[in-house]
């Protein structure tokens, strides 16, 4: 069982282009150009939530992958050849940068510009990635929960209780009665 998810693509680019032309005698020529741009993308798992009023019983011989899943029962009875039961993390990737070149020409100084003419080179680029769980996969029995795994049992970022679930918060109050054989 695996979640699916949704992707939002984000861009944005500006140019600045600042050109002052002197009066004689009272300010100094000036150029100036940049170029900046920014990148945004934002992966969002949707999160699968089974809710059975009563009993439910489980009965997998093999493998079973459980991803970006809840799943609750009044009692839960699971058996599983091999469980990896796994949590969907959000992603959010940043990608930006921007350059610019300014210029003062000094007048008297016309002769040297070309030597003189950049007093000021600025670029900057920057990246950030954030990784994060919103929702855990779950598997919950309220009233009892006994899982046995015969092979091997694979946790990540994941939870299998006994608790009672506030259905307002989402909170979970351990109940202190899990049977889990591996």
């Amino acid at each position: 069982m695996s979640s699916g998810s949704s992707t939002r693509l984000y861009d944005s680019n500006s140019k600045l282009f600042d050109i002052r032309i002197p009066i004689p005698g009272t300010i100094q020529p000036n150029i100036g150009v940049g170029a900046g741009g920014l990148s945004k993308s934002e992966s969002v798992p949707y999160q699968a939530d089974i809710y059975v009023k009563n009993n439910l019983k489980l009965q997998i011989s093999g493998k079973a992958i459980i991803e970006g899943a809840s799943i609750s029962a009044r009692s839960l009875q699971a058996s599983f050849g091999e469980l990896l039961l796994t949590s969907v993390q959000d992603i959010a990737e940043e990608f930006g940068g921007s350059f610019s070149v300014s210029s003062g020409l000094n007048p008297t100084q016309i002769t040297n510009c070309l030597q003189n003419a950049i007093n000021e080179l600025h670029g900057e680029v920057m990246s950030s990635e954030t990784n994060m769980i919103r929702n855990l996969t779950q598997l919950v029995g309220r009233e009892s929960a006994e899982l046995f795994v015969a092979r091997a049992l694979y946790l990540n970022g994941a939870m299998i209780a006994n608790a009672d679930v506030d259905h307002e918060t989402g909170e979970l109050t351990d109940l202190g009665n899990l049977v889990l054989n591996v």
